[in-house]
């Protein structure tokens, strides 16, 4: 019966909010090469039959807030955060800028793509279109996915 008791206390402890300063060091450089900048807000840790254990931290930089998920081997499980378009590393924006064919960016969203940081774009295809794309820009500014659109599919209430 104990150990039942055990069990059930092991797993109401493994989502549980823990605060940063026993977020382990190696874990916060990890953050630090994925978001540089970033200031934790909040941390949780919590079990994971493929990661072990997964430190979820809540996070601030250029004045929007994130949250990333590194697990205790420090590989990345998942990151999201909505970024302005200022605030998307140099190369990135560069190679942002010649896919939108001059368009409007709407949105930039930093996310994880197979295990990967990624940037997920969502613009106006071209000056005087109506057109949309959406596309996948990889940390080594490579685009990895496209896809144009004629219709308005951003808005669309389905």
């Amino acid at each position: 019966m104990s150990g039942l008791f055990f069990g059930s206390a092991a797993s109401a402890q493994a989502a549980s909010t823990i605060p940063l300063r026993t977020v382990p060091p190696d874990i916060k450089a990890t953050i630090q090469s994925y978001v540089p900048g970033s200031r934790l807000t909040g941390a949780k840790i919590s079990a994971d039959s493929t990661y072990g254990p997964i430190y979820r931290c809540d996070y601030s930089r250029f004045g929007h807030t994130g949250t990333i998920q590194i697990g205790s081997l420090k590989q990345l499980v998942d990151i999201k955060e909505t970024l302005a378009l200022a605030n998307v590393p140099v190369p990135i924006r560069q190679t942002i800028k010649p896919e939108t064919k001059g368009g409007a960016v709407q949105l930039v969203r930093l996310s994880s793509q197979n295990g990967r940081p990624a940037y997920k774009v969502k613009a106006i295809y071209g000056k005087a279109s109506n057109r949309q794309i959406a596309f996948v820009v990889s940390r080594n500014n490579r685009v990895v996915s496209r896809n144009v659109s004629g219709r308005s599919w951003f808005f669309s209430q389905r």
